[in-house]
Formats: structure tokens, C-alpha cells, sequence
């Protein structure tokens, strides 16, 4: 995976997760690069726990929620008129909301999809469907799991990215 830094004061963080394939879908288009946290410096933190799961502390809110973000390229080439499956559980003890989305990975941010997902303090399994309607090269897509609205803890596991029928 390449993180492209645009602003000075980003912090990288680079984490592998994810599974090869997922039930009612076919392969994780993700592939094995791992997940990356961009964030302004300072502001937050992504550790793997137990179990696979993606432990991010943001320790300030983004001036921009989209400021802090956890993000992984599709690592495969998506045809126009591909149905994905974002899929995951989440929880988040302090009740963080996020945005799930799928976009053109450099700008413009073209989004193909844009979820505003208000987490409990419970593990809760989410599933998003969404239609690319025209063709991306592989690496030309991103999956994000945007999280700089409120300071807090958010966890993450099960994550894929799946082709499947309309």
C-alpha cells in the first residue's frame, strides 16, 4: 500500500488485517497490504489487539473529520457496473460516529459510497452495498473508515471488501 503524505504534519501508521475470503461473498478485493491510519500528527493511534482487531485512539478531533482516517487501496481492478460489500464489526466504548466510504483513492474524492454510522459501545456487525459505475484500475479505489469527528476509542475487525451480484 502507498500512503501519499499531502500535508506535512500526517502521521502513518501501517497495520495488516483483514480476511482472504468472506461468507456470501467472494475474495476480499482489499488483498493483504494492511490498514493505514492518516491522521494529524499527534491525533491519533492504531494498534492491533487480540483477535485481529484495529484498536484507533484519536486523541483530538479533526478540524475535518475526514482528517483522521483509517484507509487500505482495493488492490484489485473493479469493472464498471461492480457491486461491492464494505463489511465489518465495530464498536467504540465512547460512542465515536464515522464515515464509511469507498472513493477514488487521489483527488478528486470521488465517493461511491458515503455511510455515517453512529457506533454503540457493543460489537456490532455493519454491511454497505454499493455500485462503482465506471472502471478503476487496481490501487485506483480506497476503502476508509473516516473517524476524526470526536476524540475517542473505535475498534475494528472482520473488515472486507467483497464482489458480489446486484
Amino acid at each position: 500500500m502507498q500512503t501519499k503524505m499531502l500535508r506535512p504534519f500526517l502521521t502513518v501508521v501501517l497495520l495488516a488485517s483483514g480476511v482472504a475470503a468472506v461468507a456470501g461473498g467472494g475474495a476480499d478485493v482489499l488483498g493483504k497490504a494492511g490498514w493505514g491510519l492518516i491522521s494529524p500528527k499527534g491525533g491519533a493511534d492504531l494498534t492491533r489487539a487480540a483477535g485481529g482487531v484495529l484498536h484507533a485512539v484519536v486523541r483530538v478531533a479533526a478540524s475535518k473529520y475526514y482528517q483522521t482516517q483509517l484507509t487500505h487501496d482495493v488492490a484489485e481492478a473493479v469493472p464498471a457496473g461492480t457491486t461491492l460489500l464494505y463489511k465489518f464489526s465495530a464498536r467504540s466504548a465512547s460512542k465515536n460516529p464515522i464515515h464509511v466510504v469507498i472513493e477514488k483513492r487521489e483527488a478528486p474524492y470521488t465517493h461511491h459510497l458515503d455511510q455515517i454510522v453512529a457506533l454503540t459501545g457493543d460489537w456490532k456487525p455493519y454491511s454497505f452495498k454499493t455500485t462503482i459505475p465506471k472502471a478503476y484500475g487496481a490501487g485506483e479505489l480506497a476503502a476508509r473508515l473516516q473517524l476524526g469527528q470526536q476524540a475517542g476509542q473505535v475498534d475494528f475487525k472482520d473488515i472486507a471488501v467483497v464482489k458480489v451480484d446486484k
